[in-house]
């Protein structure tokens, strides 16, 4: 007969609490970079911000489209096969109008690392998110600017 102590129902019990707050504690925050700009044009706006995202090597990701308000890319990957060195990056960009022709943009560009490299078989690898890239964000919004620029 099992005591109580050995069952799997009170080992869950016992230990699904401190998964949760490990869980928990280790994702990091959304990072949020904004800036206004002046558009007359929303769908101008969401073709350069898909331009921009393109030229920093970005692949263009299926969730976009002008009335949804935001541009995520696809995944920019770096893989290496040292513990922690591959990476990848994701680009998400919203945006909302402020009045007529202005609008404000929030970026972020998303950051994880290849915890498992697995060699030709990337599907198996594990990423680990990290905290956001903030200086890559910094430079997606000038890129958008520099479009934009009368």
């Amino acid at each position: 007969m099992m005591t109580q102590a050995r069952t799997p129902r009170f080992r869950l019990r016992r230990f699904l609490p401190l998964l949760l707050v490990a869980a928990c504690a280790s994702t990091p925050d959304d990072q949020w970079t904004q800036a206004e700009f002046k558009v007359t044009n929303v769908k101008v706006l969401h073709e350069v911000i898909m331009m921009s995202m393109v030229d920093l090597g970005y692949p263009l990701g299926r969730e976009s489209s002008p009335g949804r308000g935001q541009v995520i890319s696809g995944w920019n990957e770096s893989r290496s096969p040292f513990y922690g060195r591959g990476f990848r990056l994701k680009a998400i960009v919203k945006y909302r109008s402020l009045g007529i022709g202005e609008h404000q943009l929030e970026c972020r560009v998303e950051r994880e690392v290849n915890e498992s490299y697995q060699g030709l078989d990337d599907q198996r690898d594990q990423w680990k998110r990290v905290d956001d890239d903030m200086q890559r964000a910094g430079h997606l919004l000038a890129k958008i600017r520099a479009y934009l620029a009368p």
